[in-house]
């Protein structure tokens, strides 16, 4: 998320740039061949960027884990354990706290 977030943030710094950029004549002859260039650069770094957790953040793996097969009498029992998860989530004070921050957008 914090990649997400600070990918996020760039594009409201670069993008007033862009405008500049775009419409130089002297960079680009037209507007749509300048954006169709610079979307073309910036993807490449936001796509690198965003690659960086899958890299680095090493989880366990689920190949060898015995889960119960996917069908329909298995969907609601399946349904109650994630209904139970969220009821444990938010009996933690901070995990309220954050969900109330992000709601709120503060």
């Amino acid at each position: 998320m914090a990649v997400a977030q600070w990918i996020g943030q760039w594009a409201w710094v670069i993008a007033p740039w862009f405008w500049i950029i775009m419409y130089n004549p002297e960079w680009f002859p037209s507007a749509d061949t300048a954006a169709r260039t610079l979307s073309i650069w910036v993807a490449i770094p936001c796509a690198i960027c965003a690659m960086v957790p899958a890299i680095f953040i090493k989880s366990e793996s689920t190949l060898d884990k015995d889960y119960k097969p996917l069908s329909l009498s298995n969907i609601g029992g399946s349904l109650m354990k994630i209904f139970y998860s969220f009821i444990d989530s938010f009996e933690i004070k901070e995990f309220r706290k954050l969900c109330g921050a992000n709601l709120l957008d503060l």
